[in-house]
């Protein structure tokens, strides 16, 4: 195994400059904890410098790529924060190290990041959610879904929510604000040097939190356009309870208990599987 953790540090030092230092100048303690003996200390501290600043522009490239996802909460981020730089932190950050250790998505790991922050934007939690929400979903149609493949299946027919389907609850206004955000990223992008003014656009005022009814949204990026749906109270609850396989009866039940006859019940699953919301399937 320490074959494996001498690769993911090495790959911490091509990311984190100021870590690569520390394990340079002082391998005893920048590496404390790890499972290395001392010749595998001694070759980490023994690696050129030089290396490690071949590609100067390495951390912006991953930041273009985690930004384009998530490109209203670094907005609303980068607006309080007033600094780049404090993206960049992110490669020295706990949570992308723990993530670099373990294996973890670079994703996930910027999503804690900017919540590890605690900034004082109202709207940053709900749209947060929202993008991440998506990303996450995106990212289980490109592999099997572990919240399937790794749960029991019972016997017999069984139902689950669709990989790349989720449901969340956020404030009423949220997609109100991600417009107003993308209206103003789409400005910018228009004539990008624009940043560099004094009259560049720039986010206006949004609405405060609470000032509408709580927005239960679908969301499922295969669909296209925002990936972003509304489907109801009884849909929404339901999809949201079928996280793991369940029976074709439990769903059922599950179904009736919002509130349905078992005729509208079993006519809503239908529905919800024609509409590639859910899944069934047998043994």
């Amino acid at each position: 195994m320490s074959h494996q953790i001498l690769h993911r540090v090495t790959a911490r030092m091509l990311w984190d400059e100021r870590f690569a230092r520390q394990v340079l100048d002082a391998p005893a303690e920048a590496l404390a904890g790890l499972d290395l003996d001392e010749e595998e200390r001694a070759a980490l501290a023994q690696l050129d410098p030089r290396a490690f600043r071949v590609d100067p522009l390495r951390r912006r490239r991953s930041l273009q790529a985690l930004c384009a996802e998530l490109p209203v909460s670094v907005a609303l981020a980068l607006s309080e924060l007033g600094r780049i730089s404090s993206l960049d932190a992110y490669f020295q950050s706990a949570p992308f190290h723990q993530a670099m250790m373990s294996r973890g998505s670079m994703f996930s790991a910027f999503t804690d990041y900017l919540r590890s922050l605690h900034l004082r934007c109202p709207q940053l939690p709900d749209v947060l959610r929202v993008e991440e929400s998506l990303g996450l979903c995106r990212r289980e149609l490109e592999r099997p879904c572990e919240r399937i493949t790794a749960a029991p299946k019972p016997g017999g027919v069984w139902t689950a929510r669709a990989p790349g389907v989720a449901t969340i609850t956020v404030d009423g206004e949220t997609l109100s604000w991600m417009s107003t955000v993308q209206q103003t990223l789409f400005e910018l992008s228009l004539i990008p040097a624009m940043a560099l003014v004094k009259d560049a656009p720039r986010v206006p005022p949004l609405s405060a939190p609470g000032e509408a009814a709580p927005k239960l949204l679908v969301v499922r990026p295969e669909a296209g356009g925002s990936g972003l749906l509304e489907l109801g109270r009884v849909v929404h609850t339901f999809l949201g309870q079928l996280d793991g396989p369940v029976s074709a009866t439990n769903a059922l039940t599950q179904a009736c208990r919002l509130g349905l006859s078992q005729a509208k019940a079993e006519a809503l699953i239908v529905d919800l599987q024609e509409e590639g919301l859910i899944i069934a399937e047998a043994p």
